[in-house]
């Protein structure tokens, strides 16, 4: 059977920029094949084993992305002038920024960047900014699609990504027990993808994934619905928490199951073993919904976002004058130290998504 992989990483059709473009990545997360400007082709084992922070999902792999499409951009590890400045919130502050540069900074799920003229942000939650965007990270790459020879039986549960991740009930030997007395395999992905198996794309034996944390509410509205996208695209029903970004993707109860609990959990499990039909409805539902959500798309989105309000908005810095622009990061700089810092404590004390009642999604957080 093809892999997905194979599929999404056909050459797309050539596209051009309006304005200069600069990706800026620290030294010692560049990915040496975009230095020279050249395009290039990575195999999907590469992009898996490369794109695992902020600064690969959201540089790296969009300047990698952009030039596969013919885009002309350029790579390095410092700002340019002249050029849109793609950054991203973890590395960029006030003494690499510099003054004359426009930055766009995409977001992730960090704080909000203050530094940046602009922002891509990975959740709908930011959309409503005046300066703000949404763009969805890409797909896990070299995803690997579950076998249809399994049918609709649930042998294996599992969980792709780290454990630290998953909620604690989650990852407790009474949750396995009771998987094991349904003759249900349980597997936490890590150990093996750290073996050298990438098993974060690898959904060949995998029956259901279950992904719940305990987020604060502030935190949890930062977060991608990227577990989700990557289900349908691995063909395996999810069991997924109160979180906005799926709340937002929902259409039906066939994409996926909401659980907050262990209980939750268990029961969704024994309604799917015994209803198969059910099981094949969401597999199914799955591989329609994912037509939405595809690299090709999320690499439109990109270029239609830098050749339209980005580069009307790199234009009108442009025209500023230089004073406009020292007082405009200054300014910027000191409210950058508030946000990172409200992030911190926002991320770490007040409500949790599973200590509440299962409630409307609150509003997003106002901008600074």
């Amino acid at each position: 059977m093809m892999a997905v992989s194979n599929v999404v990483a056909e050459r797309p059709a050539t596209r051009s920029l309006r304005r200069p473009v600069h990706f800026v990545c620290p030294p010692d997360q560049v990915w040496p094949e975009l230095l020279d400007g050249a395009p290039v082709e990575l195999s999907m084992e590469t992009l898996l084993e490369r794109s695992l922070q902020n600064v690969d999902c959201w540089v790296s792999r969009v300047c990698y992305e952009l030039r596969r499409a013919g885009c002309e951009c350029t790579y390095a590890t410092q700002t340019r002038r002249g050029a849109i400045n793609v950054c991203d919130a973890v590395t960029l502050r006030w003494t690499n920024r510099g003054v004359r540069p426009y930055v766009m900074i995409a977001r992730g799920d960090k704080h909000w960047p203050m530094l940046a003229n602009f922002v891509a942000s990975q959740n709908r939650q930011d959309a409503g900014r005046r300066n703000g965007i949404f763009i969805p990270i890409w797909l896990q790459a070299g995803i690997l699609p579950r076998d249809p020879a399994r049918g609709a039986a649930i042998r294996k549960l599992s969980f792709k990504g780290w454990p630290a991740n998953l909620y604690a009930d989650f990852r407790s030997d009474s949750f396995r027990a009771a998987l094991a007395e349904r003759g249900v395999d349980y597997d936490i992905g890590v150990e093996a993808f750290r073996s050298g198996r990438p098993n974060w794309a690898d959904y060949r034996d995998c029956d259901l994934v279950i992904a719940v944390r305990n987020l604060t509410e502030f935190d949890i509205r930062t977060k991608p619905g990227s577990k989700l996208v990557n289900a349908w695209w691995g063909e395996t029903p999810a069991l997924l928490g109160p979180e906005p970004a799926y709340a937002e993707m929902r259409r039906s109860e066939l994409d996926y199951i909401e659980v907050r609990t262990v209980e939750d959990a268990l029961a969704a499990i024994d309604r799917l073993i015994a209803d198969p039909e059910l099981y094949a409805a969401m597999v199914e539902n799955g591989r329609v919904r994912r037509r939405e959500w595809t690299d090709e798309l999320f690499r439109d989105m990109w270029i239609d976002a830098l050749n339209g309000v980005v580069a009307a908005d790199f234009e009108a810095w442009e025209r500023r004058s230089g004073l406009s622009r020292v007082a405009w990061v200054a300014v910027r700089s000191v409210k950058e130290q508030v946000s990172r810092r409200r992030r911190w404590r926002r991320t770490q004390s007040g409500p949790r998504v599973l200590d509440a009642p299962p409630s409307a999604p609150r509003p997003a957080e106002p901008a600074s």
